[in-house]
Protein backbone atom coordinates (compact mmCIF):
# COMPACT_ATOMS: atom_id res chain seq x y z
CA UNK A 1 0.00 0.00 0.00
CA UNK A 2 1.06 3.51 -0.22
CA UNK A 3 -0.66 6.82 0.91
CA UNK A 4 -1.01 9.88 -0.30
CA UNK A 5 -1.03 13.30 1.47
CA UNK A 6 -2.91 16.10 -0.05
CA UNK A 7 -2.69 19.65 1.44
CA UNK A 8 -4.54 22.08 0.31
CA UNK A 9 -4.36 25.79 0.84
CA UNK A 10 -7.86 27.37 1.32
CA UNK A 11 -8.87 30.94 0.56
CA UNK A 12 -9.61 33.26 3.35
CA UNK A 13 -13.18 32.79 4.55
CA UNK A 14 -13.67 29.77 2.23
CA UNK A 15 -13.17 26.99 4.24
CA UNK A 16 -16.78 26.08 5.34
CA UNK A 17 -17.77 26.35 1.79
CA UNK A 18 -14.81 24.41 0.63
CA UNK A 19 -15.73 21.57 3.28
CA UNK A 20 -19.62 21.51 2.62
CA UNK A 21 -18.40 21.23 -0.99
CA UNK A 22 -16.20 18.49 -0.51
CA UNK A 23 -18.50 16.38 1.35
CA UNK A 24 -21.82 16.72 0.17
CA UNK A 25 -21.00 16.93 -3.72
CA UNK A 26 -17.02 15.88 -3.93
CA UNK A 27 -16.46 12.93 -1.22
CA UNK A 28 -19.21 10.54 -3.23
CA UNK A 29 -17.61 11.07 -6.30
CA UNK A 30 -14.10 10.65 -5.43
CA UNK A 31 -14.99 8.01 -3.36
CA UNK A 32 -15.32 5.82 -6.28
CA UNK A 33 -11.92 5.80 -6.84
CA UNK A 34 -9.91 6.30 -3.71
CA UNK A 35 -10.34 5.24 -0.27
CA UNK A 36 -10.37 7.83 2.35
CA UNK A 37 -7.85 7.47 5.74
CA UNK A 38 -8.39 10.56 7.01
CA UNK A 39 -9.30 14.31 6.66
CA UNK A 40 -8.48 17.21 8.84
CA UNK A 41 -8.16 21.34 9.07
CA UNK A 42 -5.70 23.29 10.77
CA UNK A 43 -6.00 25.77 13.85
CA UNK A 44 -2.86 26.15 14.62
CA UNK A 45 0.33 26.91 12.37
CA UNK A 46 -0.37 27.50 9.08
CA UNK A 47 -4.26 28.02 9.01
CA UNK A 48 -6.83 27.55 6.23
CA UNK A 49 -5.09 24.50 5.49
CA UNK A 50 -6.40 21.25 4.61
CA UNK A 51 -5.14 17.84 4.95
CA UNK A 52 -6.08 14.28 3.68
CA UNK A 53 -4.82 11.10 3.32
CA UNK A 54 -5.74 8.55 0.45
CA UNK A 55 -4.55 4.51 0.40
CA UNK A 56 -4.08 3.12 -2.95
CA UNK A 57 -2.41 -0.51 -3.72
CA UNK A 58 0.47 1.06 -5.48
CA UNK A 59 1.62 3.92 -7.92
CA UNK A 60 0.71 2.37 -10.85
CA UNK A 61 -3.15 2.04 -9.56
CA UNK A 62 -3.21 5.37 -7.69
CA UNK A 63 -2.19 6.62 -11.25
CA UNK A 64 -4.98 4.72 -12.97
CA UNK A 65 -7.23 5.83 -10.57
CA UNK A 66 -6.55 9.45 -10.41
CA UNK A 67 -6.75 9.71 -14.65
CA UNK A 68 -10.26 8.43 -14.08
CA UNK A 69 -11.26 10.48 -11.84
CA UNK A 70 -9.61 13.30 -13.84
CA UNK A 71 -12.07 12.21 -16.75
CA UNK A 72 -15.14 11.53 -14.89
CA UNK A 73 -17.48 14.50 -16.14
CA UNK A 74 -19.45 14.37 -12.42
CA UNK A 75 -16.18 15.69 -10.90
CA UNK A 76 -15.15 17.99 -13.32
CA UNK A 77 -18.42 19.28 -13.66
CA UNK A 78 -20.26 19.36 -9.71
CA UNK A 79 -17.19 19.41 -7.98
CA UNK A 80 -14.09 20.56 -9.15
CA UNK A 81 -15.79 23.84 -11.28
CA UNK A 82 -16.69 24.62 -7.94
CA UNK A 83 -14.32 23.93 -5.57
CA UNK A 84 -11.11 25.42 -7.30
CA UNK A 85 -12.24 28.69 -7.27
CA UNK A 86 -11.73 28.33 -3.53
CA UNK A 87 -8.24 27.49 -3.35
CA UNK A 88 -5.00 28.67 -3.64
CA UNK A 89 -2.60 25.79 -3.61
CA UNK A 90 -2.39 21.85 -3.75
CA UNK A 91 0.30 19.87 -2.09
CA UNK A 92 0.77 15.62 -2.79
CA UNK A 93 3.01 13.88 -1.33
CA UNK A 94 3.28 9.98 -1.58
CA UNK A 95 4.07 8.46 1.77
CA UNK A 96 5.16 4.84 2.62
CA UNK A 97 5.10 3.80 5.83
CA UNK A 98 8.23 2.21 7.76
CA UNK A 99 8.67 -1.30 9.03
CA UNK A 100 7.31 0.00 13.02
CA UNK A 101 4.30 1.98 11.57
CA UNK A 102 0.94 1.08 12.73
CA UNK A 103 -0.16 1.18 9.30
CA UNK A 104 1.65 -1.52 7.97
CA UNK A 105 1.74 -1.92 4.04
CA UNK A 106 3.05 -4.38 1.14
CA UNK A 107 5.26 -1.36 0.33
CA UNK A 108 7.48 -2.30 2.96
CA UNK A 109 7.97 -5.76 1.39
CA UNK A 110 8.96 -4.27 -2.06
CA UNK A 111 11.28 -1.94 -0.94
CA UNK A 112 13.26 -4.47 1.49
CA UNK A 113 13.59 -6.45 -1.55
CA UNK A 114 14.95 -3.68 -3.30
CA UNK A 115 12.56 -2.38 -5.60
CA UNK A 116 12.07 0.79 -6.24
CA UNK A 117 9.84 3.38 -4.55
CA UNK A 118 9.56 6.36 -5.03
CA UNK A 119 8.95 9.63 -3.09
CA UNK A 120 7.20 12.28 -4.91
CA UNK A 121 6.06 15.35 -4.05
CA UNK A 122 3.56 17.63 -6.36
CA UNK A 123 2.69 21.05 -5.75
CA UNK A 124 0.07 23.55 -7.59
CA UNK A 125 -0.20 27.03 -7.72
CA UNK A 126 -3.88 27.85 -8.58
CA UNK A 127 -2.96 31.58 -9.56
CA UNK A 128 -2.53 29.79 -13.44
CA UNK A 129 -4.73 27.27 -14.73
CA UNK A 130 -3.84 23.82 -12.49
CA UNK A 131 -3.68 20.74 -14.61
CA UNK A 132 -6.08 18.35 -12.23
Amino acid sequence: MIYEMRTYSVKIGKMQEYLQLFEKIGLPIIAKYAKLIGYWYTEIGELNQIIHIWEYESLDIRSERRKALYNDPEWLENFISKALPLLEKQESKILYPTTFSPIQSAAIGNRMRGKPHPVLLYGCHLAEKPII
